[in-house]
């Protein structure tokens, strides 16, 4: 199962009535109202390049949304997301937590994209990194969430995956605080909800995979920005 990965520290070189709404980390909210982004030299074609810029600028297609994506050809000290395509991975630091990396040589967001990547999969890859780059969180991760996690199958079955017990703890299991966080109930249809398989919970909660923006996603980024 191929999931992204969320940052908040710089990749290394190497490499009234609470309704169901998307979580942010309230260090990571922008106070901008234009985040810039740029592909890094040579990645991906125009085509490709387009799908992405249209995917993610409908995180801001709702009336009433106070920042946008503005996408840009030069890399420079003005960019504040920096996309690399390929690579190993989806993952993207989170929100203004981005300006920490100010190596402008390296990507600041990845996208495990090709040409020949599904629309399917293009779009919700994306709209989840792009989640994050405006500083979502994993909507398994909110204060208060339903899910009754069987913690001994989730890190089985992620282990055998080939992830580490922290990297499980920190993007699986471990949930954000209140204080932290700027958070309603959750939302089951979120763009930032992984896939829970049944066997993993022990209220038999599950999802598969949310492939578009979820009514709430869009209320509540028109809410927080």
């Amino acid at each position: 199962m191929s999931w992204c990965v969320m940052r908040v520290t710089p990749p290394p070189a190497a490499n009234g009535i609470l309704t169901p709404r998307a979580t942010l980390l309230t260090s990571a909210r922008w106070d901008i109202g234009v985040i810039r982004v740029a592909f890094l030299p040579g990645h991906g074609s125009p085509a490709l390049r387009d799908r992405i810029k249209g995917y993610a600028q409908l995180w801001h297609g709702a009336d009433n949304v106070g920042v946008e994506f503005r996408f840009q050809e030069q890399i420079d000290d003005t960019v504040h997301v920096r996309v690399a395509l390929g690579g190993t991975g989806d993952w993207s630091e989170l929100g203004r937590h981005a300006r920490n990396n100010r190596n402008l040589a390296l990507p600041t967001m990845n996208l495990k994209l090709t040409e020949r990547t599904t629309a399917k999969k293009v779009m919700r890859s994306v709209l989840h990194e792009f989640g994050h780059a405006l500083g979502l969180v994993h909507e398994h991760q909110i204060p208060g969430e339903p899910i009754q996690w069987d913690r001994e199958a989730v890190i089985a079955d992620l282990r055998a995956a080939g992830w580490s017990v922290s990297e499980i703890e920190a993007q699986v299991l471990a949930p954000y605080t209140a204080d932290e966080s700027n958070t309603g109930t959750f939302d089951p249809n979120s763009i930032m909800l992984y896939p829970i398989k049944r066997s993993w919970t022990l209220n038999g909660f599950h999802v598969d995979w949310n492939r578009t923006l979820s009514d709430q996603d869009k209320a509540r980024i028109a809410e927080l920005y």
